[in-house]
């Protein structure tokens, strides 16, 4: 696949060479949020199974809503904390990555949907 990056990067100069190459693979995205979410979301949680998490094949997590606190642990720090994304050769297989990777991370009053994908998988 292209590096969405170096694509940008030459359309805004006016000079797009490469031509895009994109994947046939399936992705899902769960988004994990604070309990209390939007209105008062819990803070300064302690996010448990980061590592563990992101070491499931084909997957990445991208953090949003984090800080540290003053051991410099990752901590909750808004109401949209991170969201797990799972590539694989189709929807079900991707699906079942990024729930994998949810069931290893933790924090008092994460909560996430666990219907993204049924519809479609």
């Amino acid at each position: 696949t292209s590096d969405l990056t170096a694509l940008l990067a030459e359309a805004a100069s006016g000079a797009l060479r490469s031509d895009p190459v994109f994947s046939e693979d399936a992705a899902v995205t769960v988004m994990c949020a604070s309990e209390g979410y939007p209105l008062s979301p819990r803070v300064g949680d302690v996010i448990d199974g980061l590592g563990e998490a992101a070491s499931v094949e084909g997957v990445r997590i991208y953090c949003a809503g984090v800080g540290r606190d003053g051991e410099g642990r990752l901590v909750t720090a808004g109401g949209r904390v991170l969201s797990v994304t799972a590539q694989d050769t189709d929807l079900s297989s991707a699906r079942g990555r990024a729930y994998e990777s949810l069931g290893m991370l933790s924090w008092p009053g994460m909560v996430f949907r666990r219907d993204i994908g049924v519809a479609s998988a």
